[in-house]
């Protein structure tokens, strides 16, 4: 565990297992939505495109590097917010779902059950899909290939040109900010809505609650954010600062997410050239080949030092080392060896404490328990095959490790 990390499809296929084994040591992988059908669309490349891993295979490196529950989609999240749920864009990991519980002692918490998602992945991780998981497939890599982006660069081109001038992604960035800022919100949401969403309906009480004297951004802070990178990508692409590959507007949502992770780790040069016009002020980018370069060392050093594998933090690298630089700047100062509290405990503490976490994770309902509120606990459920990959992120299947012994 470590400092968030998230990582879009070309950086996730770049790293071995030994590399995806030092990122679950030292980062905490966030897994958008959008990783997961970029993922699952691979099931429909044809055979002999390349000699990159396979769907069952990227599942494998997701499920045990992730320790985190996968996120919201971002539609769900701005329909939260527009219902008065407040998104806290504050660099951790965010949750719309979980059982509020309260355990025999009092004691208040959450509980996740496994989502659809993650369900999923375990299916994907033996080779197991559904129809419809299929077909999905099969219509991505159709909207992909039926995009005419360079149409529609030609048809935005015809309609600022003669009335805007941005000579960069700068100023465009610059230009948007001020958009957002002074024009009608009615009009932002209803372009928004209309033409990044695809959703013809806006209620009326969203458009009263953007028009109030607080603002947009005040009001629907994560909405806000969401409408300023998808005017970059809009006006950016009009004034030819970003390319017409077909895939980038689906690479652009990876961006809506940068709200709930610190770092970003891409090969993709979109986000290399939007990073730093739509990064929050925690927020750190790492080239996917950079970060494939860092993991290597760190290997290196771990070949060569034995006891780096009982240290908590990763060893002093090069200035350069993101992953250094991330636990400089985001963790706390921590012990420097690592410790199985499960080999200090007796067998009569181990089952003492099963007990105990049993407890509380079936404890009653608790209706008055909200994600603000004070929580003791937060359990998150999972499920896993004997024959997949350990959750501990060893290179052995979970019956071999973790699951040795249990039934």
């Amino acid at each position: 565990m470590g400092p968030s990390l998230l990582l879009d499809k070309s950086t996730l296929q770049s790293l071995s297992h030994n590399e995806m084994a030092i990122l679950r040591r030292y980062f905490s992988l966030v897994v958008p939505p959008i990783l997961l059908v970029e993922i699952l669309a691979d099931l429909k490349k044809q055979a002999g495109s390349g000699r990159k891993p396979s769907v069952p295979d990227l599942a494998r490196r997701i499920v045990p590097s992730s320790s985190l529950p996968i996120l919201p989609s971002y539609r769900d999240l701005i329909n939260a917010e527009l219902t008065g749920t407040r998104i806290a864009m504050d660099h951790r990991p965010i949750l719309l779902r979980g059982r509020g519980v309260r355990s025999a002692d009092g004691k208040r918490g959450t509980v996740v059950d496994s989502s659809s998602e993650e369900q999923a992945l375990l299916r994907w991780q033996q080779g197991d899909f559904e129809a419809a998981e299929e077909l999905l497939a099969e219509q991505y890599r159709r909207a992909i290939s039926e995009m005419d982006v360079e149409a529609l660069q030609r048809q935005l081109q015809s309609e600022y040109s003669k009335s805007l001038k941005l000579d960069s992604l700068e100023a465009t960035a610059e230009f948007v900010e001020d958009l957002v800022e002074s024009a009608n919100p009615e009009l932002l949401l209803r372009w928004f809505f209309g033409e990044a969403l695809g959703e013809s309906i806006l209620p009326d009480s969203v458009l009263t609650r953007a028009g109030a004297p607080s603002g947009l951004g005040q009001r629907f802070p994560y909405l806000s954010y969401c409408l300023k990178v998808s005017l970059l990508f809009h006006f950016g692409l009009a004034f030819r600062h970003i390319t017409t590959r077909p895939t980038n507007r689906i690479d652009l949502e990876y961006c809506f997410y940068l709200p709930f992770t610190l770092g970003f780790s891409s090969g993709d040069q979109l986000h290399r050239d939007l990073f730093e016009h739509v990064a929050l002020p925690k927020n750190d980018f790492c080239y996917g080949d950079d970060l494939k370069h860092d993991f290597r060392r760190l290997l290196s050093h771990r070949e060569h030092d034995p006891e780096a594998l009982e240290a908590v933090k990763p060893p002093e690298l090069a200035p350069d080392s993101f992953t250094c630089r991330m636990w400089e700047k985001h963790m706390k100062p921590v012990s420097q060896r690592r410790e199985n509290l499960a080999k200090s405990l007796s067998p009569e503490e181990q089952q003492r404490l099963i007990e105990q976490l049993r407890t509380m994770m079936d404890g009653e309902m608790d209706h008055d328990t909200a994600p603000e509120c004070h929580q003791d606990f937060l359990f998150r459920k999972m499920q896993i095959h004997r024959d997949g990959p350990c959750v501990c992120g060893s290179s052995k299947s979970f019956g071999e490790c973790c699951g040795a012994g249990i039934e």
